[in-house]
């Protein structure tokens, strides 16, 4: 509990207290092992299997409870007090229920998914509340305005402007590229390499991975954010040899069943890619106009009907064509709801004074956008960033910044504390003893 109060009074979980959580972790590890050297120790039984088979068992849980923490941290989705946390509670979790938790390359995958699935819940319906408040309640008036007679000529309008936004921008595109080729020939290479990389790894999880059918879009949207991490760390060059040996590898191990199931998961990815893209700039639309009620019902009506196509007509839509609809629904609404709960992220921000500029403190993108016009300063300061907030060097450096100046305040994100999340999703495990999603569909199957 001190995790918890900590987190939501600090907004950090000190590492004395992760310290004490760990140490009773470790404590009880100790006097299993000090009780009977492993085996004697568990009163559960492990269907005959070797003692080198458990100890892969808990090399596994181990290996996976640590990337997944490491790989957060690393992605900057998470700070380090949060990441410590999940392998405490990870390590824990086969002790406080050894006979429905056994240690498993699986179990540190369901405490994650229980972490974040609901707390990603509360978040969109957070997000759903502030698009509310700040963008359709001020356009419902003019959309009554507007009167049935009148809204699909605005739609039409609307369409045609989009439509006009995106040839504009092709061809911008197109003259930066001759202008400047070989980076426009990088850009088109990394482009492709998303694509390759993306269908390719769903490839090799429809094979491997039971819930794909259904997982397949939020897999691909993680893909996705994978890869920008890796171009943000990476050059191009490197990502192209990554592709080229994954492609390597496939053609050596899949043959030619994997290559078909390739085919079909590039054509999804596709129309996934395409939609996800449509569902953005729709809801882009929404933030930034006056009439974005208007706009709100159009999305909504787009992506129900490529939702309740395949139900209320199954005559035509079976087999793969069913599959591309579900495809493409999920690419309108994942595309929609990044870009809501970014803007919402992006608006939710305080000023916090330059001389209390503090360690640990996050900055809003303005804020970054700012610091980002004085190169050398960002560059001497603020190579690594981390999600933790400011180090103590990067304050201090900040604020003389500020100073010489004459800069008042910084725009500051309000962080969500998540130990809560850690503890709720701990709790579900020990329930559900699988991951929420797993159990929903097993219940309405």
């Amino acid at each position: 509990m001190r995790c918890i109060t900590a987190d939501l009074s600090l907004k950090r979980l000190p590492n004395k207290d992760l310290a004490r959580v760990g140490l009773m972790v470790g404590a009880l590890y100790g006097a299993l092992i000090v009780a009977s050297w492993w085996n004697e120790a568990f009163s559960w039984e492990w269907s005959g299997a070797s003692d080198a088979a458990q100890w892969r068992l808990w090399a596994s849980h181990a290996a996976v409870s640590a990337a997944l923490g490491l790989g957060l941290w690393l992605l900057k989705i998470w700070p380090a007090g949060d990441a410590k946390l999940f392998l405490i509670l990870a390590a824990a979790l086969p002790l406080a229920a050894p006979v429905r938790l056994r240690p498993s390359a699986l179990l540190p995958v369901f405490l994650l998914t229980n972490v974040f699935v609901p707390a990603a819940v509360v978040f969109l319906l957070k997000s759903f509340v502030w698009l509310w408040r700040m963008r359709l309640v001020h356009g419902y008036s003019f959309h009554r305005a507007l009167g049935r007679s009148r809204v699909g000529d605005y739609w039409a309008q609307a369409i045609g402007e989009c439509w006009r936004e995106v040839s504009q921008g092709a061809r911008a595109r197109l003259a930066s590229a001759a202008q400047r080729p070989w980076e426009a020939a990088r850009s088109l290479a990394s482009a492709a390499g998303l694509w390759v990389f993306a269908a390719l790894t769903l490839a090799h999880l429809n094979l491997t991975v039971p819930g794909y059918r259904v997982m397949g879009p939020l897999i691909g949207l993680a893909v996705m954010a994978v890869w920008r991490r890796l171009s943000a760390w990476l050059s191009q060059e490197t990502l192209g040899g990554i592709v080229a040996v994954a492609v390597f590898a496939a053609i050596l191990s899949g043959g030619e069943p994997f290559w078909e199931v390739f085919r079909i998961s590039l054509i999804q990815w596709s129309f996934f890619g395409l939609l996800f893209e449509a569902g953005t700039r729709l809801l882009r639309r929404v933030l930034k106009a006056q009439e974005g009620f208007s706009t709100f019902l159009a999305l909504a009506g787009f992506a129900g009907s490529l939702g309740l196509f395949p139900v209320l007509f199954p005559f035509a839509f079976t087999g793969g064509a069913r599959i591309l609809m579900q495809w493409s629904f999920f690419g309108v609404v994942l595309g929609a709801l990044y870009t809501l709960v970014g803007a919402a992220m992006e608006e939710n921000v305080t000023y916090c004074p330059a001389a209390r500029i503090h360690p640990r403190l996050v900055l809003a993108g303005s804020a970054w956008e700012s610091i980002r016009q004085d190169e050398d300063f960002y560059r001497e300061n603020f190579r690594w960033r981390y999600p933790d907030g400011l180090t103590d060097g990067q304050a201090a450096s900040l604020r003389r910044w500020c100073q010489e100046r004459s800069i008042q305040a910084l725009a500051v994100r309000e962080t969500e504390p998540f130990a809560l999340w850690m503890f709720a999703g701990t709790a579900l495990t020990l329930l559900l003893g699988r991951d929420v999603i797993g159990y929903g569909i097993r219940l309405f199957s």
